[in-house]
């Protein structure tokens, strides 16, 4: 076991201590290649033999893809059968050592390999070495590799994240609240190197497998993120791509989509997806001052043959959202779901009958600031958003809030609703739900009076030492068959969307807070789901992973 791990924003380190010597191995990306280097090194110069071993996937999943190999210079190249990219290759090279390729057999008796994928490189009397595996989307002769500085790249990605969150530093005169700032201050960097993630290799953080942008995912973290870092000029090219990803005939975006020469998609979305793209839009023209995307000609998701104007594919979302409004009312249908995946309707007929008042928070928020933005280049199309966001705002508060509280959900009946995740509401029993009373105070879609109330039902009903929670209470489980809603239903583990502190929601929670200027409430809200000494913040906390955002606060189970 290594002695010490380190971990940086292109690297992780290990420090092995023996008896008479230090050996660092390092694992490094190159800020302006597409290489990895993994580099071994003997602090007293001393010779060991080393083994390098290596299961060969080549494609998402192991033992699916045949493994091709040829020898280069220096190395192997490993061929990708992908007809996507179908130079796709990578070359992995060993500078000026020299080395034994092999497999699996030099570990058994019998010389018979057992694993086909398994590669293995034994070097021996070596102090130190590079095994440099870089990444090619096009055929190239091989090149000779040479060393790469490990210091040189370390300081290229602290420069290149510098300019990325424009030097973004927090300082005070006040000792303690210094030390509170700086925790700040490190999640700032680690946040924009997971937002980098999130954005360039849309797996995710944890996901080994897939590369999809989900629509409202991009649309939030990596788009929120550039535009409060005034990168605006990455903010519209990810707009640009995001838009030429709809579809011309529903006017709707996929779930999610594949972002480059892969034409995969979810095929179908929840309710709430269509609102994103345009909330971005309007988010990206309010911060830029930038018209000029508007008119950039950019194609559907069909192909290139029909191009439009980004201002059209405003228009094709809007007469599709049009068609969902009920009885020509301010109230939506759910159609498939919101933001909580869990609460998808197990009955295929609510898609039309059941209404989402968060989403119907999200709709006003959305066709109130893009009727604003949008009215210096098309006053009529400016009015008719600026109607349809009244007709929201009257209907939201007349049908949606009950004695005071708004309804997580409103069922259509034949006369009248029902409400769902409400006081009144003996069918689930759970009496509140928490994104659309933070929503609708950051859509500024209710009252100041109802706002202060809907912040008074969250601090009394939602608030716990982990944060402010999805529900009151989890779903009811029987055994994992569902009545209401899909897959809320079926988790027998009550963590993270199944009713506990979700992180993405209590970010909102924080939003909110500083929407009515309740600034204690926003400030301690930072430092519950900071992963830095969060002990300090939630006692019963266990310790987390501290250079993450984490996704949820799950509860210990033994």
């Amino acid at each position: 076991m290594p002695a010490l791990y380190e971990m940086g924003m292109n690297y992780s380190k290990w420090y092995y201590v023996l008896p008479v010597d230090l050996i660092i191995i390092t694992s490094f990306t190159v800020a302006q290649d597409t290489k990895v280097i993994l580099e071994v090194a003997s602090q007293k110069k001393i010779a060991y033999d080393f083994i390098l071993t290596n299961q060969l996937v080549l494609g998402e999943f192991e033992f699916t893809k045949e493994v091709h190999a040829i020898e280069i210079q220096q190395g192997l190249r490993f061929d990708i059968d992908c007809e996507e990219y179908p130079g796709l290759h990578y070359d992995l090279q060993i500078p000026e050592v020299p080395y034994v390729i092999s497999d699996d057999r030099i570990f058994f008796t019998d010389d018979a390999p057992k694993d086909e994928t398994f590669l293995t490189i034994s070097l021996s009397g070596q102090s130190y070495f590079q095994c440099i595996i870089s990444g090619h989307l096009q055929e190239a002769p091989a090149s000779i590799s040479s060393y790469v500085s490990f210091e040189k790249e370390k300081n290229l990605y602290i420069d290149f994240y510098q300019q990325l969150n424009r030097n973004f530093y927090l300082k005070s005169s006040e000792e303690s609240l210094q030390t509170q700032l700086e925790i700040l201050n490190q999640t700032a960097w680690w946040y924009s190197h997971n937002a980098m993630v999130h954005f360039a290799d849309p797996h995710g953080l944890e996901q080994p497998g897939g590369a999809a942008w989900g629509t409202r995912d991009v649309c939030q973290g990596p788009m929120e993120y550039f535009l409060a870092t005034q990168n605006y000029e990455l903010a519209g090219k990810i707009l640009l791509n995001i838009f030429s990803h709809q579809n011309s005939g529903t006017g709707e975006w996929p779930q999610w989509f594949m972002f480059d020469r892969y034409q995969k998609d979810a095929g179908e979305c929840h309710g709430d997806v269509v609102f994103w793209p345009l909330k971005s839009i309007g988010d990206y023209i309010k911060c830029s001052s930038d018209y000029s995307l508007l008119q950039e000609r950019i194609p559907y998701a069909e192909g290139e043959e029909r191009k439009e104007t980004l201002l059209q594919h405003i228009k094709v979302a809007f007469s599709a959202i049009q068609k969902r409004f009920i009885n020509n009312s301010g109230l939506l249908t759910y159609a498939g779901g919101d933001w909580d995946d869990t609460l998808q309707p197990a009955d295929p007929s609510m898609k039309e009958h059941l209404i989402s008042s968060w989403t119907v928070a999200l709709a006003y928020q959305t066709l109130n600031s893009l009727s604003q933005l949008i009215r210096p280049v098309d006053i009529d199309f400016s009015a008719l958003l600026s109607e349809r966001a009244a007709f929201i705002r009257r209907d939201f508060s007349s049908l949606l809030i009950q004695d005071g509280v708004i309804a997580g959900f409103a069922r259509q009946e034949k006369e009248g609703f029902t409400y769902i995740l409400h006081p009144s509401d003996k069918e689930t029993d759970i009496g509140y739900r928490l994104i659309p009373m933070t929503r609708s105070i950051i859509a500024e879609l209710v009252e100041p009076f109802q706002a202060n109330n809907n912040m008074d039902i969250i601090h009394r009903e939602l608030k716990f030492p982990d944060g402010v929670r999805l529900m009151n209470k989890p779903a009811h489980y029987s055994g994992g068959i569902s009545k209401l809603f899909k897959r809320a239903e079926q988790a027998a583990n009550v963590g993270r969307e199944i009713s506990l502190q979700y992180t993405h929601a209590h970010i909102r929670y924080i939003e909110a807070c500083a929407k009515l200027g309740d600034a204690q409430s926003a400030w301690e809200g930072l430092f519950t789901v900071n992963p830095i000494r969060i002990q300090q913040a939630v006692p019963s906390a266990s310790r987390r992973q501290s250079n993450m955002y984490f996704s949820s606060s799950d509860g210990f189970y033994r």
